[in-house]
């Protein structure tokens, strides 16, 4: 039975700019692919969302709750190696140039307080792991190839 080679995931990339935003891109729909993300605006005190072409939103009322911290860390497993049937050419391992799987989860930590009573104040941290694993293709010869030729 033929098999398709793994293409590259262009919605793979999650950066973060600063700890406090988080910037992706996924296939929403046809035309909807982003870009994405959250931050913490420090003048109003909120979180804002963004949804692609309509900016930044807020998320969260900064009338009733001010944020006054939010933390995003990535925490990323040890990749793991996929096999591929022939080694590496060239300098280095025979598995160095194999593609490696890599799950990835961030920490997400929000710490806000009442507008009208700042001694409420109350901290939320969570794990959130991502839905799509990244395959990271490693062949610094053809780096759009899943294994070496």
């Amino acid at each position: 039975m033929p098999t398709q080679a793994p293409q590259h995931n262009t919605f793979a990339a999650v950066t973060l700019p600063v700890a406090t935003e988080v910037d992706y891109s996924y296939h929403r729909g046809p035309g909807q692919q982003g870009p994405y993300g959250f931050r913490l605006d420090v003048g109003t005190g909120s979180i804002k969302t963004q949804l692609a072409a309509a900016g930044w939103q807020d998320l969260t009322d900064p009338r009733t709750l001010r944020i006054t911290a939010l933390n995003i860390t990535p925490n990323f497993a040890t990749p793991i190696v996929l096999p591929c049937p022939k080694t590496c050419p060239g300098p280095g391992g025979p598995q160095d140039c194999w593609p490696r799987l890599v799950v990835r989860s961030f920490t997400v930590a929000i710490t806000g307080q009442a507008v009208h009573d700042a001694a409420i104040q109350r901290t939320l941290q969570t794990t959130v792991r991502l839905r799509n694993d990244h395959v990271r293709f490693n062949d610094p010869l053809n780096p759009t190839q899943y294994c070496p030729a």
